[in-house]
């Protein structure tokens, strides 16, 4: 187990979990995680379909989540953004407010960090969606904090 300071994490990425909202719980990441990782739940937050947010791993851990983790806060939300066959699992409205309350909470506690997508860390579509796109058409309130190109 790897500790961290939290006052050291300098990137929030935003993850999905490319499956549908309506049957994945923290149990079933859980269990991906501990097949793919052999440890526990890799992000710090999640969000659920209907908006509630719940602890994942701590955040005195470094996460398993986007390679290297070390520095980073992940936060996943439940669901499967861009997938033409299935519109629904889409981010609900609940989601995204309370992506945007997490994101200022963590905003103002890592004064240091900035925000990106699991996709601009790597060669991967989650979380489906174009991160700086989305929050600035959303009217998040401080895009100064969001990296808008790669972050390699």
């Amino acid at each position: 187990m790897t500790i961290h300071d939290a006052r050291g994490i300098r990137r929030i990425v935003l993850h999905h979990t490319a499956s549908d909202p309506f049957r994945t719980d923290w149990k079933s990441i859980r269990r991906w995680h501990r097949a793919r990782f052999k440890l526990g739940i890799g992000y710090h937050r999640i969000i659920e379909r209907d908006g509630f947010v719940m602890d994942g791993r701590r955040i005195q851990r470094s996460g398993a989540h986007s390679p290297p983790n070390a520095g980073t806060l992940g936060l996943v939300v439940m669901g499967w953004n861009g997938n033409a066959e299935h519109s629904s699992w889409a981010w609900s409205k609940a989601q995204w407010d309370s992506l945007f309350s997490e994101l200022l909470y963590w905003r103002d506690r890592l004064p240091d960090a900035l925000i990106c997508g699991h996709n601009q860390r790597s060669s991967t579509l989650c979380p489906g969606i174009s991160v700086p796109e989305e929050l600035r058409k959303r009217g998040f309130p401080d895009m100064a904090r969001v990296i808008t190109g790669a972050d390699k």
